[in-house]
């Protein structure tokens, strides 16, 4: 069982550094890993928290795409799971939302971002508090460096 969790890990949060392909873009990025995102709309006897997501940050964009684990044979018997990631990728500029400070979905490996214009939210769950901690960090870093100057040019850090 835990070399098989293991594996998974890895392969979910990219630890292996490969080079990003058009298939794969999360690669390239700074900060990327598969999370659960929360169904604002979920209906009472439904888990709100079903939903995987591969989460990557681009530029000074939060990206999503959803994603599950298959179980993939290989050919000497033995079972891996690996993380298909498919259908519509969605966007957030962070520069338009902020972190939110006392909101339930706040505690622990979960963390909620809200939007400055509509007060959307999107709540967002890692496997482990310290990869919460870490997407904190990170979002927190490009939503405090998004700067707008004149004409309207982003700010870009070297990374």
């Amino acid at each position: 069982g835990l070399g098989r969790r293991n594996k998974y890990s890895l392969y979910c949060r990219g630890a292996e550094g490969g080079m990003a392909t058009p298939a794969e873009p999360w690669l390239a990025s700074v900060r990327f890993g598969c999370l659960l995102r929360k169904k604002q709309d979920h209906s009472m006897f439904e888990n709100p928290w079903r939903n995987k997501y591969m989460c990557w940050l681009h530029g000074q964009h939060l990206k999503m795409k959803p994603a599950e684990v298959v179980q993939v044979k290989s050919g000497g018997g033995n079972t891996t799971e690996q993380v298909k990631v498919s259908g519509i990728e969605e966007s957030a500029d962070l520069g338009e939302w902020q972190m939110a400070d006392n909101d339930k979905d706040m505690r622990g490996d979960k963390f909620t971002l809200i939007n400055k214009l509509d007060g959307s939210k999107i709540s967002l769950k890692a496997d482990t508090v310290e990869e919460g901690d870490a997407w904190v960090k990170d979002l927190s870093k490009v939503m405090g460096g998004v700067k707008t100057q004149e004409g309207g040019v982003h700010q870009k850090e070297n990374l």
